[in-house]
């Protein structure tokens, strides 16, 4: 059944995690001075949008119907971090959320649609090296990235489906089998991304991209669509998540972060996703509207949708 292999996903995501973090936190000193970093998350702000957001569409999934804006849209996260240079074993990391956290840990949410703000307690994992000078250093983070468990929409459907049950959303996806309930109720849905991202990519279970690294290129795209084995590299800071797809993208800026040792640093940041017009209807196989095979998808290059300005307040 279709519904498998979306519970497949997360597997794959935890071993990441284990593998991706731990490996770099040993043989690292863990900084204890205090630093503050408070979070903005937006579906709207003073970046200029995606050129082609509105006007960009898909052939292959029929007639194009229309677009909706979500009224509710929120991410999940496994992790949030900082880092400096792309090789591991010279790098220095900044985590903003632990990977170990609980799971339902508030930490971990952004609400979009809310404009929510929230205040992380980063921590910073220096690499071994006896060249790194851990009192009083600046570091300059080309890298933000984030390893994302889901991205979720609640949205109202044209008044069209009424009575439609849309066979896109019958199964039970991430978030819907971890709260219950289904995805479609009347003219109201609700869930996670992996539907709405499925079709774009059409891979193996498991490999639907969930981490977008952002920073040290000048254009956005998908990296490793061959899913081909990858392992530490320019494109993969992170490092061991086999086969997967990622996001990457230039919307932002490095950090340059000076660190002083026993004195409280504090950073800025804006996270957008433009979400306006986010999911785009199509009329499927027999190019009908409004009919139960109607295809749901996100725009065209969403990724370029996001966008991220952080700073270190003086």
């Amino acid at each position: 059944m279709k519904s498998n292999k979306y519970l497949l996903l997360f597997p794959l995501t935890a071993s990441f995690v284990l593998y991706g973090l731990e490996s770099c936190k040993k043989d690292r000193g863990k900084d204890t001075t205090s630093i503050r970093a408070n979070f903005t998350y937006t579906g709207a702000d003073t970046v200029p949008g995606p050129p082609q957001a509105d006007t960009a569409k898909y052939t292959q999934f029929g007639t194009y119907i229309g677009s909706i804006t979500p009224t509710l849209f929120k991410g999940k996260f496994n992790t949030i971090r900082f880092q400096d240079v792309w090789k591991q074993q010279d790098a220095v990391l900044m985590e903003l959320i632990d990977n170990n956290a609980p799971t339902d840990d508030p930490l971990r949410y952004a609400v979009f649609s809310d404009g929510q703000q929230i205040e992380l307690r980063p921590k910073i994992y220096w690499a071994n090296t006896t060249d790194r000078k851990v009192t009083s250093k600046q570091v300059r983070f080309d890298y933000f990235y984030w390893d994302l468990k889901w991205f979720f929409q609640g949205m109202q459907l044209p008044s069209g489906y009424q009575g439609v049950k849309l066979h896109q959303f019958v199964n039970q996806f991430n978030y819907t089998m971890d709260n219950g309930g289904p995805a479609q109720a009347g003219l109201s849905l609700s869930s996670d991304h992996y539907p709405f991202i499925d079709p774009l990519f059409g891979t193996a279970p498991g490999e639907l991209p969930s981490n977008y690294v952002f920073g040290n290129t000048d254009s956005t795209f998908v990296y490793n669509l061959e899913l081909r084995p990858v392992g530490n590299n320019r494109d993969s800071p992170m490092g061991g998540l086999g086969t997967q797809p990622i996001i990457r993208s230039n919307k932002y800026e490095p950090l340059n972060f000076i660190y002083s040792e026993g004195e409280e640093m504090n950073i800025r940041a804006v996270v957008t996703f433009d979400y306006e017009n986010l999911i785009q209807m199509y009329a499927g196989v027999d190019n009908v509207p409004f009919t139960p095979d109607d295809v749901f998808v996100y725009a065209p290059r969403f990724w370029e949708r996001l966008n991220v300005r952080v700073e270190q307040l003086k």
